[in-house]
């Protein structure tokens, strides 16, 4: 009896397609999230800064208000 090792390569192929197509695409898929991730955090940071930055003008709108109103009362 012939113990030699026979490989098909179809099976071959097969067995690369069966498992390599599956980890490429999770591979892809995981890299996706990570970048919109990335992106997501960096919106949302420049939210947070645009944020302050309005809260900032409504603070000083807010002082420029009072003054007006103070001298509308001054001149009644």
């Amino acid at each position: 009896m012939n113990d030699a090792l026979y490989l098909n390569f179809g099976d071959i192929v097969a067995t690369i397609l069966i498992l390599g197509i599956p980890t490429i695409l999770i591979f892809f898929i995981s890299k996706a999230f990570k970048r919109d991730k990335e992106r997501a955090n960096e919106r949302l940071g420049m939210e947070k800064e645009n944020t302050v930055m309005l809260q900032k003008r409504i603070n000083e709108l807010n002082d420029r208000l009072v003054v007006v109103e103070e001298k509308l009362k001054e001149a009644e």
